[in-house]
Formats: structure tokens, sequence, C-alpha cells
């Protein structure tokens, strides 16, 4: 059963020199309620098409003066896109072929056997015409969505990548890149899209990225630090914000690269500031405090001598005083050297990690040792103090936490960089206790990333946590 057309609305310009005909065709499109401007010759037809428009033309090929094909040839070059309609009583294949690669949208002959034949033409014609100008519509707004986040993507100020992530969370490589990742790391963008973000991350941060682009998979978002390496081989302390996300039917990973450079060296001047002060406080302590306590016990015990030759009634009192004065100077010292360590200024850190095992087994009673090679030297003070403070905070951590009874502090070579392990028996840690550690593990990790250092947290087999740091 054929389908009813409503052609209400749509507006119909018909050429047509044969009176009889062109009411006819009139009468059938106005019943169905097209608009319908009836004219007998091409010459007025093209003249009313400049000032009006209008959905569809139906134009006969036979006509005074100008003929159908010249007509469609001269509309083509006014608007390429209204359809028109080609009806005549002398068809032939030639003429067909002829208007159909001129763009005649249909080519009909008369007289009309069929008067559903005409409306149909008409209602497909103007309905194919819609659908084209709608295509055209969304294909110019997908252009300019499309040129808008371009100009947003590549004038951005952080790097930014688009890479492909597989279900175990390994990365594939990059599919896009912005500008500023080609501007930053100095690689073409053909080079980088043979890449993948292990490829641009410094060697020994290889590992932990892997690790976060697994957690990724399950967390959808995450935000981490890390340092990028240049085509240059410079090395760039960076956070990366990745989300993922489907695409095409695969998980695709959308990472922002931004450069903390200059965080990192505001960073480092507060802890600077911070350790200048505890330096100072701890000197302070060492070298006036812890003296005059010094002397204080010194006195008392002169004093204590006095009286027991005298056996005088104060005995009691200076006993007392001494064993305060005693307390008192071991407290001080300890925390001089809490604040700041003496023997690392003055013999390094071979000397300031042995001092700190010293200390702690002796204040806490818990087995602490240390063993190390002397030649290693940590790049600057700076350095060696950063590292001495990860040691100290991971043995106080040993000593409240774990519930141990042996704590080893190691400083060893390995491959073309240095290894700092701390190890304790105590009852390990929680499957979480990395990624939501207190203050004092994060101070850790800003320290080895303030450093360019690996740290890792992990439990021992047998029982017992793992704390390692490497750098080069």
């Amino acid at each position: 059963m054929r389908p009813k057309r409503d052609l209400s609305g749509i507006r119909v310009l018909l050429i047509e020199d044969d009176e009889a005909c062109r009411r006819g065709v009139t009468m059938i499109l106005e019943r169905k309620g097209a608009v319908v401007t009836a004219l007998p010759d091409a010459e007025q037809g093209v003249e009313l098409f400049k000032r009006s428009e209008f959905d569809v033309i139906v134009t006969d090929i036979v006509l005074p003066e100008m003929d159908g094909i010249e007509l469609l040839q001269h509309i083509r070059r006014q608007n390429a896109d209204v359809p028109v309609i080609v009806v005549t009583g002398y068809g032939s294949v030639d003429t067909a072929v002829k208007t159909l690669k001129l763009g005649a949208q249909d080519y009909i002959l008369k007289p009309f056997e069929d008067q559903e034949k005409i409306i149909d033409s008409v209602w497909t014609a103007v309905a194919q015409h819609k659908l084209i100008l709608r295509n055209r519509s969304l294909q110019e707004q997908l252009r300019e969505s499309e040129q808008t986040f371009r100009a947003l993507f590549n004038n951005a100020n952080d790097v930014i990548f688009l890479h492909g992530i597989n279900e175990h969370g390994e990365v594939g490589k990059f599919t896009e890149v912005n500008d500023m990742a080609c501007k930053g790391l100095g690689y073409s963008r053909s080079e980088l899209l043979d890449m993948t973000l292990l490829d641009i991350t410094a060697e020994e941060l290889r590992g932990e990225t892997t690790r976060m682009m697994k957690d990724l998979l399950t967390w959808d978002s995450i935000v981490f630090e890390t340092f990028r390496v240049t085509k240059d081989g410079d090395r760039i302390p960076v956070e990366i914000s990745s989300h993922v996300f489907t695409l095409k039917g695969c998980n695709v990973a959308l990472s922002i690269c931004r450069d903390i450079s200059d965080r990192r060296e505001m960073e480092m001047k507060i802890a600077d500031a911070s350790e200048r002060e505890r330096r100072t406080l701890g000197r302070d302590l060492h070298d006036v405090l812890c003296q005059d306590l010094a002397s204080i016990e010194m006195l008392s015990s002169l004093l204590k001598t006095t009286l027991e030759r005298e056996s005088s009634a104060g005995r009691s009192d200076v006993n007392m005083i001494c064993d305060l004065a005693r307390r008192a100077v071991v407290l001080a010292r300890r925390m001089s050297n809490g604040l700041y360590p003496v023997e690392l200024e003055k013999e390094g850190l071979h000397a300031a990690l042995e001092h700190l095992a010293f200390n702690e087994e002796s204040i806490f009673h818990v087995a602490c040792t240390f063993s190390g090679d002397r030649k290693i030297r940590a790049a600057g003070q700076a350095a060696s103090l950063h590292i001495f403070r990860i040691a100290q905070e991971a043995v106080h951590n040993a000593i409240k936490h774990s519930g141990g009874e042996k704590i080893s502090i190691k400083l060893e070579r390995e491959d073309d960089g240095m290894l700092l392990t701390i190890d304790d028996d105590g009852k390990g840690m929680s499957q979480d206790a990395d990624k939501s550690g207190g203050m004092g593990l994060n101070i850790m990790k800003y320290r080895a990333k303030v450093l360019g250092a690996d740290l890792k947290i992990s439990g021992r087999k047998g029982g017992g946590t793992r704390v390692t740091c490497f750098w080069r």
C-alpha cells in the first residue's frame, strides 16, 4: 500500500508551457497542500527564482526560448541545492542521462498515468533535500566543534596526551598530542605518536607510573607526580592528571601533564627555611642548653660528694637533682639530634645514619643496626639531609607502629645509583597503607620526589615492613 504524502507548505515553482498540463499538475499538487507558482516559460522562472525561495522546481524540457536543460544549468549556477524535477513528453535515454548528470532529482514522462508519481517525486525530492541540508548543518557544527577543540587543545598551557590503556592497565602509544607536548618535550608530533607515556618518564619512576595506570582502571581518575624526560635528556618535575573513558569501544586515557618546577622550587625553599630553623634550634640546644645541663649535672655530682662527706641531710635532694639533670641532658641531646643531625654536617651521611641507629637503640631499647659503604655520598648537603630524614621517619614509624624488635638500616650501591633500605620484623603494613599514610609518610614521599628518587614501602616475606629509596 502506497503511503499518503502530505505536501503542506512545500513551495513549488512549476514551469510548463502547455496550459492544460500546467493546470493539471498545479491541481494535483495543491490538493496535497503544496503552494504552487506556475509559469509558462523559463525566462520568467529565472527572474522569479532570483527574488523568491522555493523548495522544489518542476520543469518541462521543451520550452520556448530557453529549454529545460538550459534552465537547469542556470539554476545550478545560482543555487546548487534546490531540487529540480524534469518532466517531458519526448523522453529519451540520452536526455534522461544528461538531466540527471546536471543534477536533476528525478525524470518523469508525461502524460502522467499515475498522478501519485508526481506527488511522490516532489515529496521525495524535498525530503532528501532537507536531509542533505541537515547533514550539511551537522557537518558544519562538527567542523566548528573540532576547530574549537583543536584551538583549546593546542593552545592549552599544559602538555596533553591521549593514549590507549588495556584491561591490564598497560599503556599504548599516544593517539593524540597537543602543540605544547611537542614544544615542551622537543619531539615532533610524528615522533611522539610512536611513543608511550613510559617513554617520556624517568627510568627509575616507570614502575610507579605503571602502577598508577593500573589503579586508573579502578579509580577512573588519578593524580600523581613524576619526572618527564625531554628529547635532550632534561628531567622536568610534573603533575599528571589522568582520566579514563571509553572511545569506540576501547579504554582511552586523557593525561594532562603540568610542569611543577616552580612549585617544587618554592617547596624546596620552604623546606630549606624550615631546616635552617631546625638547625639553628638544634645547635642552640646542643651548644648551649646541653652544655649548661651537663654543667649542672657535674656541679650536682660535686655537691653530692661534698654532702656525703659531711653527712648532710640534703643528700636525698641532691640525688634527685643529679638524676633530673642526667635525664634532661639525655632528652636535650635527643631533641637536638632530632632537630638537626650535627654528625651529618661534620662527618657525612654514613656517620649520621650510624648515630641515628645508636640513638634509637639506646633510647627505645629496640635493636637498631646500621651497615653501609662509607664512600657513598649524596649529591650535596641538602640531598644528604633528605635521605637522612627519610631514614629517620622510617625508623620512627617502625618503632611506633610495627611492634617489632629489630630494625636495620642499610646504605649501599646498586647499579648506577644508591639504595637506602630500612627493614623491621614487626607486624607489617596494611594493603592500603602506602596510599593512605599519614603526614610522616607523605613527607617521606615528598622528600623522595625532591631528590628524583623512587620510594617504595612494602611488606617483607616472613613479616615486617621494608622501606627502600633509590636515587642516582
